[in-house]
């Protein structure tokens, strides 16, 4: 193989590689919004670069309580998170655009449900309690 064909085979790699990085860079970053329904709250989520979440919701009557969700955001703004909550499993979903999320989010085997929305903070500051993606 000449050094040519190795210089364009590194490059290609190189541009691949950069390729992948990239992916979920409008999405990374972090989200906050409220969620409404048979429950309601606000939650604040981290989106890491390479698409997986983790999330923090205060529900509305809980007395300070929260909880902790995660999941991934795929290339094409489609974020799956979930939560484990008294027992009871909850999944949000949701479409992330380059500035907001809209969703929907259900719990109990369907028996809660509700939306979720909000947008992406313009200037990041540290996360709540300081969550870190699989701590």
């Amino acid at each position: 193989m000449s050094l040519r064909n190795v210089s364009f085979l590194l490059l290609a790699c190189l541009i691949l590689a950069s390729c992948e990085e990239d992916k979920y860079a409008k999405y990374e970053g972090i989200w906050e919004g409220s969620y409404l329904g048979d429950e309601e709250g606000t939650w604040k989520i981290r989106v890491e670069e390479n698409g997986t979440s983790e999330g923090v919701a205060y529900p509305a009557d809980s007395e300070g309580k929260s909880f902790i969700f995660r999941g991934s955001v795929n290339e094409d703004g489609e974020l799956t998170m979930s939560a484990t909550v008294f027992n009871k499993a909850l999944i949000y979903e949701a479409f992330l655009t380059e500035t907001d999320l809209s969703g929907s989010w259900s719990g109990d085997e369907g028996n809660f449900t509700g939306t979720w929305s909000g947008a992406k903070r313009v200037q990041e500051d540290r996360f709540p309690y300081g969550l870190l993606i699989n701590s």
